[in-house]
């Protein structure tokens, strides 16, 4: 089984039935592992080609924008842009809006309080113009990042995203012990093809994985300009994947692997025929996929607290059913199906 994915918990009951009890960080059960796009500088390609393409496949992508750029303003003033309503429309139709600071400096080689500025004042032009959601996700400029910058992105923002920090650490991002400010994330550049970038997701879900893709101007002059026929085949084949992969915004997929980080579920074993399932999941409720390894799952039955059956999908030795939301931290009971004992 895929560790990377999943957080363990052990019990054994008194008959020595064991039972091994998975919460599974991503929303649904067949996903193993998620994929975020996310685009830099505010290129009007962002929102005249990517957008469309995204929306076609369903998906939803990140776009951390330079404010400066934006706004036409600063050395950006000559600068093609777009109008802002563009990019408001844009984030009412489910993109998220990141930061990529208000001028673009490299953080590593600015002071405090050029730091400082830098990243409270995008955050906050940003929250002022995009006012249904607070901006939570930054990236990097030129991926300058240290244990300086980070200290100062920790005031304003719940994750930060550079490039490739090491060239021994895998390219994808492990959710049960990554940094929320060192997100790694791979540059899609012209030069390659698309087959190289379905293997990166490949080996990515392989690993249970999660992948930042990171792009700039598509059919536009610029850094690392990619053909947007090379990144709609690559879109083409995330959507084949279809459940498989979990394709989400990156301020989306990092707050979820933040509470389930701190979340697990408990058996708690009350004679050799039944367990109390207990969720100790903190903060805002939201649903959750478990799985509980358990020798002959279709002699088992799961009931709420009032006795009512509760649906599951028994596969091999494996017990699975969601969790959801409106349920809360309740409990639920695993209990032998075949006249067992009622607690």
């Amino acid at each position: 089984m895929r560790t990377l994915a999943v957080l363990l918990l052990f019990y054994t009951s008194a008959s020595g039935e064991n039972l091994e009890v998975r919460l599974h960080p991503w929303p649904q059960i067949d996903h193993q592992g998620a994929v975020s796009l996310s685009f830099d500088d505010a290129y009007p390609s962002h929102c005249r080609v990517a957008m469309p393409l995204l929306e076609q496949h369903g998906f939803r992508g990140t776009f951390y924008v330079v404010v400066d750029k934006l706004r036409q303003q600063n050395k950006y003033r000559s600068v093609d842009s777009l109008p802002l309503k563009t990019w408001q429309n844009a984030e009412r139709r489910g993109h998220e809006i990141g930061s990529h600071t208000m001028s673009h400096t490299n953080l590593q080689e600015a002071d405090i309080l050029q730091k400082q500025t830098e990243l409270y004042v995008s955050k906050f032009v940003l929250d002022v113009i995009f006012q249904q959601e607070q901006t939570t996700s930054l990236s990097y400029p030129h991926s300058g990042v240290d244990d300086s910058v980070i200290d100062a992105a920790r005031n304003f923002y719940t994750s930060g995203r550079a490039g490739s920090i090491k060239a021994q650490r895998p390219f994808y991002n492990d959710p049960a012990h990554l940094d929320f400010f060192r997100l790694q994330s791979r540059f899609l550049c012209s030069g390659e093809k698309y087959a190289e970038w379905n293997e990166l997701v490949d080996q990515t879900l392989a690993a249970g994985g999660w992948l930042i893709e990171t792009l700039h101007p598509l059919d536009e002059n610029g850094y690392c300009e990619i053909r947007a026929l090379a990144f709609e085949r690559h879109l083409d084949y995330l959507h084949l994947l279809d459940n498989a992969v979990w394709v989400a915004p990156v301020g989306q997929v990092a707050e979820r692997i933040y509470h389930w980080r701190q979340s697990q579920v408990k058996a708690v074993p009350l004679n050799e025929q039944a367990y109390h399932l207990l969720r100790e999941s903190p903060g805002k409720s939201r649903h959750w996929q478990v799985s509980i390894a358990i020798n002959n799952p279709r002699k088992w039955r799961l009931v709420d607290g009032k006795g009512r059956a509760y649906p599951f999908r028994a596969i091999n030795r494996q017990f699975n059913f969601t969790w959801p939301a409106s349920a809360g931290n309740s409990l639920l009971l695993i209990k032998r199906a075949d006249g067992g004992r009622t607690p």
